[in-house]
C-alpha cells in the first residue's frame, strides 16, 4: 500500500476498471482470428454485464440500508459478543436455520 500513497492511496475501484479495460481490449486483439463479429460479440457482452451489474448495484444499496437502521448495530454487536469460537455461531446463523427471517420479522414487530 505505501507504494500507491504517492497517487493519494487506492481508494475506489478505479484500479478494476482499469484491469478490466485493459484485459477486454488485450483479448479482442489476440483473439481477432477467432471471433468473427467483433462488434456484435462486444455489443452482446456488454448487454450480458447488465444484469449482474443491476443485481450487485441492489444489493449493496439494500446492505446500505440494512445499515443504516439503529437495529443493524444492535444485532451486530450481539451476534459478534457471542461467547466460543466464531466459526461455530457464523455457520449455525448461516445455514439455514432462519435467523435472518427471524431477526426480520422481530424488527417489523417491535423494532419500530
Amino acid at each position: 500500500m505505501a507504494r500507491y500513497e504517492a497517487f493519494g492511496g487506492v481508494n475506489g475501484i478505479w484500479s478494476v476498471v482499469i484491469a478490466l479495460s485493459v484485459a477486454i481490449v488485450l483479448s479482442l486483439f489476440l483473439f481477432k482470428n477467432y471471433i468473427k463479429t467483433p462488434n456484435k460479440d462486444v455489443f452482446d457482452g456488454a448487454v450480458g454485464s447488465l444484469l449482474p451489474i443491476f443485481n450487485t448495484a441492489s444489493e449493496v444499496g439494500y446492505g446500505g440500508v440494512i445499515k443504516s437502521l439503529s437495529v443493524f448495530g444492535i444485532i451486530k454487536a450481539t451476534i459478534v459478543n457471542i461467547p466460543g469460537p466464531p466459526l461455530v455461531f457464523y455457520s449455525y446463523f448461516n445455514n439455514g436455520t432462519g435467523w435472518d427471517c427471524w431477526l426480520v420479522f422481530w424488527w417489523y414487530c417491535y423494532g419500530s
